[in-house]
């Protein structure tokens, strides 16, 4: 998973995805074609709250548009995520903090 997600350079093989060979490619490039890996753990920023989680990453993205869908697509999966989207991470069931982690993927 860490070689497809970018973290790690394969030994033996290569990497396609949607007919592009994307294993010579930066982590960020790779989460840019839409490939994300949500490591075990729940990992979320305990202090920071459920938005700030969801939107940490989005530095890449330009799209407000796109952006503003793609939240409304996670509350739409993970509606108790909207519910909480001012709790602070850390304080989340562990069911939530991975619905947390899944929507962070997701955006």
């Amino acid at each position: 998973m860490r070689t497809i997600s970018g973290l790690k350079q394969p030994t033996l093989a290569e990497v396609w995805f949607e007919r592009q060979r994307i294993d010579k490619l930066p982590h960020d490039k790779v989460n840019g074609a839409g490939i994300a890996h949500v490591p075990e753990g729940r990992r979320v920023f305990p202090k920071m709250t459920v938005m700030e989680n969801l939107r940490v990453d989005l530095y890449l993205r330009k799209d407000s548009d796109g952006i503003n869908r793609d939240l409304k697509s996670v509350f739409a999966h993970f509606p108790r995520l909207k519910e909480r989207v001012k709790q602070a991470g850390g304080t989340l069931s562990g069911g939530e903090q991975q619905m947390l982690s899944v929507g962070w993927a997701l955006m």
